[in-house]
């Protein structure tokens, strides 16, 4: 931020991004020089949305954006799990039915 003189967006996602208005507008405060505005208000509205809590008049949007960290956690385990039974395998006919029992496809 120093180097670029501004800021385009910040983006809070995640646990304490997504449920800590607290934080938020204690991260937020230390960027004013900025221009960066926190909306109160919107700061402390609860929401599984994605949702902006910049001011009107700040030059710098805010955005909250909820993640799915578990699903994502799940999705990247399942792709290393193919992999693994696809080089263990050799590509015998278990790969599919063994894949299955685990919720893949």
């Amino acid at each position: 931020m120093a180097i670029l003189d501004r800021v385009d967006a910040i983006i809070f996602t995640a646990g304490v991004g997504e449920n800590s208005s607290f934080i938020r507008e204690k991260a937020l405060n230390e960027m004013s020089h900025l221009g960066v505005q926190v909306d109160l208000e919107k700061n402390e509205e609860k929401s599984r949305e994605e949702r902006s809590i910049h001011s009107p008049d700040s030059q710098t949007d805010i955005l909250v954006i909820p993640t799915n960290e578990e699903l994502l956690i799940a999705r990247e385990t399942k792709k290393q799990f193919k992999k693994v039974i696809k080089e263990k395998s050799n590509g015998r006919f278990f790969q599919k039915s063994y894949l299955c029992r685990f919720g893949g496809k």
